[in-house]
């Protein structure tokens, strides 16, 4: 059986956070990354592009490249918010967005 380089992905990512952050990126929120990257067809998560502090919009929103609402989109983790928790999603084109 061929290895799932989403996996590979998610696992070599937590090991690169903080130890802190990486405590709170636990099982379900490491299958809920996989998932959304794999719903929009991104293989990891794309360089930020924009303002790096993001801006506010509905979730409902679609995105143009493919075509999934925001909600769909990963969460970024690397953007860490209260009790070390991300509150940003990162969309295909790397513009990161508060829902």
């Amino acid at each position: 059986m061929n290895p799932d380089p989403l996996q590979f992905y998610v696992e070599h990512f937590a090991s690169i956070l903080p130890p802190e952050v990486r405590q709170e990126f636990c099982p379900p929120d490491r299958i809920a990354l996989k998932m959304s990257l794999r719903k929009c067809g991104l293989n990891s998560l794309p360089p930020v592009t924009g303002d790096p502090n993001g801006y506010r919009c509905s979730g409902q929103m679609i995105c143009e490249t493919c075509e999934q609402d925001y909600y769909s989109h990963p969460a970024d983790w690397r953007v860490i918010g209260y009790g070390n928790r991300p509150f940003l999603n990162v969309l295909c084109n790397g513009q990161r967005v508060k829902l």
